[in-house]
């Protein structure tokens, strides 16, 4: 791993650490939980911590099932490019769902400017109403109560790694947010959300700006944030300032 991509991936793993229940070696790194919200697949996984350098595909899945018994899904994270490439196509063979994601590191200024005023700090009372929106929309299903834990995880998250919501609001209504998370000088953009009906309005770019002006304030000397490589977000975020330093591989076998 670079520096960069390595500290940026450090802040991750320090939240994945901080917000779990449990904790549990495994063959090649370890499996985490979250007991109170087993539905949540990025609480619950194995994360690859060793290289797979000579592993198999039925290897990797045999352990995987042995380490997350007692779960519906699985989901495996690898933060090495090489071995989630070579180890994809046999995952997908076996009803694995790949997300192949880039870690951007801020290197530059932004190809123009955003509207910052617009953007309103809010803690998670205030944020809380929009976070529900988005995951009703976003998780199949009408439970209730399964939303209202998963937003309610967020604040987990946020008293994890210092974290702050900005959101910009349109006509009075909250259409656009963003997390800011900031550890040991290190800032990390997560969860950049606009809904649907507000698109095309440059909320994104505001709310975003609005974070890295807040986290370099704060004296972050490192701002990264991560995106999908097949959405359009990355390229949002390359003309913002970013470029890549890293990729990382998430493979998920949904609930049946």
């Amino acid at each position: 791993m670079t520096g960069d991509f390595e500290r940026g991936m450090r802040l991750a793993w320090g939240v994945q650490e901080r917000t779990s229940t449990r904790i549990v070696p495994m063959r090649w790194g370890r499996a985490f939980f979250r007991d109170d919200l087993p539905q949540r697949y990025y609480s619950n996984f194995v994360r690859i911590e060793s290289p797979l350098a000579g592993v198999d595909v039925e290897d990797l899945v045999r352990e995987t099932d042995r380490a997350l018994a007692g779960l519906g899904h699985r989901q495996i994270q690898i933060d090495d490019d090489d071995d989630g490439a070579r180890l994809a196509p046999g995952l997908v063979e076996r009803a694995y769902k790949t997300d192949h994601s880039a870690l951007l590191a801020l290197r530059r200024d932004p190809d123009r400017a955003g509207d910052l005023e617009a953007v309103d700090e809010l803690d998670h009372a205030a944020a809380r109403p929009f976070l529900l929106e988005v995951y009703r929309r976003e998780l199949t299903g009408d439970d209730v109560a399964l939303i209202e834990r998963f937003v309610d995880f967020r604040h987990a998250v946020q008293e994890a790694a210092n974290g702050r919501f900005f959101a910009q609001r349109v006509d009075e209504k909250l259409a656009g947010l963003c997390e800011l998370y900031l550890v040991d000088g290190v800032a990390q953009v997560e969860h950049v959300d606009t809904l649907e009906e507000f698109r095309g309005r440059g909320i994104a770019r505001n709310v975003v700006l609005r974070a890295v002006h807040e986290a370099r304030a704060a004296g972050a000397d490192l701002v990264v944030i991560g995106a999908d490589l097949e959405d359009w977000p990355v390229e949002l975020y390359r003309r913002l300032g970013f470029d890549e330093v890293g990729r990382t591989w998430v493979f998920t076998k949904p609930t049946a």
